[in-house]
C-alpha cells in the first residue's frame, strides 16, 4: 500500500497469526477524549470504534488540530488489550519512520542556530565512526533526502535478548559503505538517518536523546517522545501483529534516528502545530520547521528533509509516515489548509494513513478524490520500468571481510538466477521503484561468513554503463524478525 511503497520500507513481524477477537475483554473499549470529534469527523470515529470492538485493531491515538485550534483528541481501545490497559492520548506508540521527520527537524535545528552545514562532509564530522574504506562526499543534505547512496538496513533490538543490541556507531562502521555516488540516485536508508542522530550526538555533545530534549522536545512541550524505551514496557502500547495476535515481548526497531521513536498523540499534535507555523512562544529557530522553507509548497513526488511531498490542485500534502512489527503511525499536514492529522495504531499494518486522509476528506470537499489521483501518479513514476538487463553479470560480493564470487545471469528474462560458489537460484518478484531494479531469492539459502544460518536475499540493482552496481540484502528470522543487513555488489557484464 502507500506508505509502504512510496516513503518507507515495511518491515512485518514474523510472528503466528490469531483470529481477530480471540480473548477480547467482554466490555467495550475505553475511549479517553481530551477534545471530543466535531460532528463532521463522527462517521470516521465510530468506524474507528467498530475496528476495535471487533478487534481488528486493539487501538488508535487521534489528533487534528486546525492552525493552533484543536478540532479533536482521543485514544479509543486498547494499549494492551489483554491486561486491558486503556489507550490513553498520553500512551507511547512506536513511531517507526516517523522518527525521520523527528531526526530531520533535530537537524534543521542545529542548521538554524549555525552549529551544522547542510554542506559539511559526514566524514570530517564522524571521524572513526565513519568506515575508513568510505570516501565518498557524502554530506548531511544527502542523507536527508535519501541520496547518499548509503544503503537501508534494520534491526530489531529485544529486552531479553542482549545480543540484539546492536550500538548505532557500530551500525555505521560495519555497514555504511556507498552503494551509489552520493546525490545521484533516490535510496530508501534507514542507516542514513542513523547518520544523522550520530551527526546531532557528536554536534550536541551528548546522547542523542538528550540533545533532542534539550533542543527539540522540550521547546516543543514533547516530554514523553523518546529513543529510550521499548514497545509493551511500561508506559508504552503493546505491539500487536495485523491479525491480532498480541507481541509477546519487549521490542524495538533501531538505529534510532531512522525507526526508533516512541511518541504519544498529545505530543505529536504539538509537532504538527509547529510544523504548520501555527505555533506561538517557542523558543525553536523557525528554520527547524519543515515550512519555513517556501520551496516545500513547489515540490512535488519527492522527500524532502524527513517528509513526503505530494502535490495537489490548491494545496501541498506533507506526510510523515512509518510501520514497524506492532505499530503504525503518521502525521499528515497540509499547510495552506492549516491542517494536521496525526493517527497512531499498536499494530503491524494499521489503517493510519487511510484514516488521516478520510479526515482530511471530511474537512477539505474534494480532497480524497485530488490525492488519490496525485498519489497513482507518483506511484506510476516510481514504478515505471527501466533498461532491463540482459546476459550474464559476474563480480564481487562484499559479506563482512570475505569477497564472495557472484553472478546474476538474466539470459533468460523469464528466468533470472542467482550463481554462488555453492549452487544456483531462482530469483522472483522483479519490480522497479526510482530507477532500481528490485528481485530478490525464491527461498532462504546459506552463504558467506555465517554459512551455517540460512538467509532470504533481496537486490537493489542499478544499471550503469560499466555494469550492475547495488546492494544484496541479507534478510534473517528465527523465531522472531532480526535484520536486514546490505551487502555491497559490483558486477560487470561478461556475456
Amino acid at each position: 500500500m502507500y506508505a509502504a511503497g512510496l516513503l518507507t520500507l515495511t518491515v512485518l513481524a514474523g510472528v503466528a497469526s490469531v483470529a481477530p477477537g480471540e480473548n477480547l475483554p467482554a466490555a467495550d473499549p475505553p475511549c479517553d477524549v481530551v477534545v471530543a470529534a466535531p460532528a463532521e469527523l463522527q462517521e470516521i470515529r465510530t468506524q474507528l470504534l467498530e475496528s476495535v470492538r471487533s478487534g481488528e485493531v486493539p487501538s488508535f491515538a487521534i489528533g487534528v488540530v486546525r492552525g493552533r485550534e484543536l478540532l479533536w483528541e482521543e485514544a479509543l481501545g486498547w494499549a494492551d488489550r489483554e491486561a486491558e490497559i486503556p489507550a490513553t492520548p498520553w500512551i507511547l506508540y512506536q513511531v517507526a519512520s516517523v522518527s525521520k521527520s523527528i531526526t530531520a527537524t533535530g537537524v534543521m535545528t542545529l542548521v538554524s542556530k549555525g552549529r551544522l552545514k547542510l554542506d559539511e562532509p559526514v566524514a570530517a564530522i564522524l571521524g572513526d565512526t565513519w568506515p575508513e574504506a568510505e570516501t565518498g562526499d557524502v554530506s548531511t543534505s544527502h542523507l536527508m533526502a535519501h541520496t547518499s547512496g548509503i544503503p537501508h538496513l534494520w534491526n530489531y533490538e529485544y529486552l531479553d535478548r542482549p545480543e540484539t543490541l546492536v550500538p548505532r556507531s557500530r551500525l555505521i562502521r560495519e555497514n555504511a559503505f556507498i552503494a551509489l555516488p552520493a546525490g545521484e540516485h533516490y535510496l530508501y536508508s534507514n542507516l542514513g538517518y542513523g547518520i544523522l542522530a550520530e551527526i546531532i550526538e557528536k554536534k550536541g555533545g551528548a546522547p542523542f536523546q538528550s540533545v533532542m530534549e534539550r533542543i527539540l522536545f522540550e521547546p516543543l512541550d514533547m516530554r514523553l517522545t523518546t529513543s529510550d524505551t521499548w514497545a509493551g514496557e511500561e508506559g508504552t502500547a503493546r505491539g500487536y501483529t495485523g491479525d491480532g495476535k498480541p507481541i509477546p515481548y519487549c521490542f524495538r526497531l533501531s538505529p534510532d534516528g531512522g525507526a526508533g521513536f516512541f511518541s504519544s498523540v498529545h505530543d505529536l499534535i504539538q509537532y504538527a502545530v509547529f510544523h504548520l507555523g501555527a505555533m506561538e512562544g517557542n523558543s525553536l529557530p523557525e528554520g527547524a520547521s519543515i515550512t519555513a522553507d517556501p520551496a516545500i509548497l513547489h515540490r512535488e513526488g519527492l522527500y524532502f528533509r524527513g517528509w513526503g511531498v505530494i502535490a495537489l490542485d490548491d494545496a501541498t500534502v506533507l506526510i510523515s509516515d512509518g510501520q514497524a512489527a506492532g505499530g503504525t503511525a503518521t502525521v499528515i499536514l497540509v499547510p495552506e489548509k492549516q491542517l494536521g492529522v496525526v493517527v497512531l495504531c499498536n499494530a503491524t499494518g494499521g489503517p493510519v494513513i487511510e484514516t488521516a486522509i478520510g479526515v482530511l476528506s471530511a474537512l477539505v470537499p474534494g480532497f480524497g478524490e485530488q490525492f488519490g489521483t496525485a498519489v497513482n501518479s507518483i506511484m506510476n513514476d516510481l514504478s515505471a520500468p527501466g533498461k532491463s538487463p540482459d546476459g550474464l553479470y559476474e563480480g564481487k560480493l562484499l559479506d563482512g571481510t570475505e569477497a564472495l564470487e557472484v553472478a546474476l545471469d538474466f539470459s533468460d528474462p523469464e528466468k533470472p538466477l542467482l550463481i554462488l560458489d555453492q549452487g544456483t537460484y531462482t530469483l522472483q518478484g522483479m519490480n522497479w521503484e526510482r530507477g532500481a531494479l528490485q528481485i530478490s531469492t525464491a527461498g532462504p539459502l546459506s552463504f558467506g561468513a555465517d554459512w551455517a544460518a540460512k538467509h532470504r536475499i533481496t537486490f537493489d540493482l542499478w544499471l550503469l554503463d560499466d555494469g550492475i552496481r547495488g546492494i544484496a540484502r541479507k534478510e534473517f528470522d528465527d523465531d522472531r524478525l532480526r535484520y536486514g543487513i546490505p551487502l555491497p555488489l559490483d558486477l560487470q557484464k561478461t556475456r
